[in-house]
């Protein structure tokens, strides 16, 4: 379950990240659209570790 909880870490983390930097620079800055991109990745692998369960 270790890898379960390391990614939902990794994805709160970005989420905060993501939240506080669109607050600071806006939605279209160059910054957020890379954390974006992160939290996709992220997300995509926590979506495929249950699609092979």
């Amino acid at each position: 379950m270790g890898d379960y909880d390391e990614v939902l870490s990794q994805i709160e983390n970005l989420r905060q990240v993501l939240n506080k930097l669109v607050l600071e620079k806006g939605i279209s800055d160059l910054e957020v659209m890379q954390i974006s991109k992160q939290l996709d990745e992220v997300l995509n692998k926590y979506h495929k570790m249950f699609k092979t369960r």
